[in-house]
């Protein structure tokens, strides 16, 4: 679970980046809404936050230092990866 706004919410998605840390989104139950990922250390810390808009998806595979790689289509609906950076607090 993750609480939000004193709001403990259902975890949608929770992954792993190449240096330990944990990206969580809470549970949205329709596919094509804007996605927010919390971005904790290893020791539950968070750290950062990072929007993705719905008709976007974040390739956590693709995620390094402070760099991730989001894939998406673009409006001739060509498919298309964009390198996006985190900014931290």
């Amino acid at each position: 679970m993750l609480r939000e706004r004193g709001v403990t919410c259902a975890i949608g998605k929770a992954l792993f980046d190449d240096e330990g840390r944990i990206w969580v989104a809470r549970f949205e139950p329709f596919v094509f809404v804007e996605r927010l990922y919390y971005v904790l250390e290893p020791d539950g810390e968070p750290v950062a936050r990072l929007r993705i808009p719905a008709e976007k998806r974040a390739l956590l595979s693709g995620v390094r230092g402070d760099r991730v790689l989001l894939a998406g289509k673009d409006a001739l609906d060509v498919p298309r990866i964009e390198v996006v950076r985190i900014r931290k607090p």
